[in-house]
């Protein structure tokens, strides 16, 4: 399991820590964050978290360093979520095949249900003062659900011979958070999944 740095403590603790080593309190500011960052993105300030949490503005400051650290515990732990649900796919009986089209599916999905918030995170990596945590945990949980499935692609020859590390570099090049921004810019959200699915499994071919 990826390791990460919890930002209310600052102690490198499992994913999902956060929420699993969480109080009742840091639970409803983090519920209520996410709900208002789904909305408003990095638009947010420290009193509407607070407002919707029903909490004073030094209960969220007592946990969260900033606002910005705030965004990023909660971009942690809804990429955390997902990878927990793709993971879930990934040990389905599904073909590989299927597999992969269910869990681009479920990334657009929870892309959809959190508004905003897949922008953020985004402009979160990209930070260099906070956003290593937030791109190790992205990074390294897509590539071991991309590994799992080519593996058993491969085994069910579906999936061409060869190095399967080096097929993970590849879609993970191919099918990212930021290929996903951009590529939505261009056609709907739910088309994206099957789109992302065929591209990688015949490339260009008609």
């Amino acid at each position: 399991m990826a390791q990460n740095m919890n930002l209310t403590t600052g102690i490198a603790l499992s994913t999902p820590s956060i929420r699993k080593d969480a109080n009742k309190n840091t639970l409803r500011v983090l519920d209520a964050a996410k709900k208002v960052f789904a909305k408003n993105g990095l638009n947010t300030t420290v009193e509407d978290v607070a407002k919707e949490a029903n909490v004073g503005v030094g209960t969220i400051y007592r946990r969260f360093k900033n606002k910005y650290h705030l965004a990023t515990a909660v971009s942690m732990d809804i990429f955390s979520e997902i990878y927990e649900e793709q993971n879930k796919i990934s040990l389905t009986n599904h073909p590989a095949d299927t597999k992969l089209e269910l869990i681009f599916d479920y990334f657009t999905m929870a892309s959809r249900r959190y508004g905003k918030i897949h922008d953020m995170s985004l402009q979160l990596m990209n930070s260099k003062e906070i956003g290593d945590d937030l791109q190790q945990l992205v990074t390294s949980n897509m590539k071991k659900i991309f590994l799992k499935v080519i593996i058993q692609g491969q085994k069910e020859g579906l999936f061409r011979e060869g190095d399967p590390e080096v097929f993970q570099i590849l879609m993970f090049n191919m099918v990212n958070p930021y290929v996903v921004y951009q590529i939505k810019q261009r056609i709907p959200m739910s088309d994206i999944p099957s789109y992302l699915s065929q591209m990688i499994l015949k490339g260009l071919s008609r």
